[in-house]
């Protein structure tokens, strides 16, 4: 009998000893229940610790601090902003930021026939050249022409590598048939010494003009071609394609390709060929 019950609290000793080194207590050692007021799982099932919380301010908290830090090498964004692709209604911080990093993505359509009104105003190249706008720099030469301000950092320098692109590929037409043409809508800002040092950038050839001006003179130019706006930062993404000889004009809304607008010009110049004396060719094709 004695040794019975010596051997009893002999296993019970030995029990709580395996107990204690699996670290599991005699009040918790019942069907090892979790304590209701314990902290439970949240989000996706990551356990509420200490490394729970770090793991959800890692997830959450990365998307959370890439969308602060901004994405694609954009500025950051303002607690609370998003981005949108709606380019109504929203300023330069937020609207012509956000508005545009989603055009150079959107697709575009053919060449829109648009009536236009050259004016023969004076304005300045990067060179600081003095020219006419509609007599001296379209002429009688094919057009392709961008807007553009050279503070700019999200539509402008997509135009601008466009028409660089372009460049290339016009080849020796540059400067005879074809005449490349950015047109600042900041000329206050953008002055031809401004203007020569943004257009280095892009390897501009000569047949590529560069323009400001008096301001005045600038705006008019831009109405007469349907681009002016009160804000100079909510500019259109458009690119113009005329005939300055023919008088027969198209626009690309958004990003065409450098390929679209060669083909465009290509066109122009087919139709010049084809109907020398009929300004309208271009219309009822």
């Amino acid at each position: 009998m004695l040794l019975k019950i010596k051997q009893v609290a002999l296993y019970r000793m030995c029990g709580l000893g395996l107990l204690l080194a699996s670290g599991v207590y005699p009040a918790q050692a019942h069907d090892h229940q979790p304590d209701a007021t314990a902290p439970r799982a949240e989000h996706g099932g990551h356990p509420a610790s200490t490394e729970g919380m770090a793991h959800g301010a890692g997830h959450d908290g990365g998307h959370h601090d890439a969308a602060m830090a901004g994405h694609d090498g954009h500025p950051p964004m303002a607690p609370g902003e998003h981005h949108s692709a709606s380019p109504e209604g929203m300023d330069h911080g937020a609207g012509h930021h956000a508005a545009h990093m989603q055009l150079p993505n959107s697709p575009v359509g053919d060449a829109k026939r648009v009536k236009i009104q050259l004016e023969d105003t004076v304005l300045l190249t990067q060179r600081g050249e003095k020219v006419h706008f509609a007599s001296d720099v379209v002429g009688h030469k094919l057009i392709a022409l961008n807007i553009f301000y050279s503070s700019c950092t999200t539509v402008c320098p997509v135009t601008s590598a466009i028409f660089a692109d372009l460049q290339a590929l016009l080849g020796e037409r540059l400067g005879r048939e074809v005449e490349l043409v950015s047109l600042t809508v900041d000329p206050t800002t953008d002055t031809p010494r401004r203007l020569k040092s943004y257009s280095d950038k892009y390897a501009a050839k000569p047949g590529w003009s560069w323009l400001t001006g008096q301001k005045l003179a600038v705006d008019k130019v831009l109405n007469g071609l349907g681009l002016y706006t009160a804000d100079y930062t909510e500019h259109p993404a458009a690119v113009l394609i005329g005939d300055g000889e023919r008088g027969s004009w198209s626009r690309f809304y958004g990003f065409p390709s450098a390929q679209q607008i060669a083909a465009e010009l290509d066109r122009f110049a087919l139709a010049r060929h084809s109907h020398p004396q009929s300004s309208d060719a271009l219309a009822k094709e």
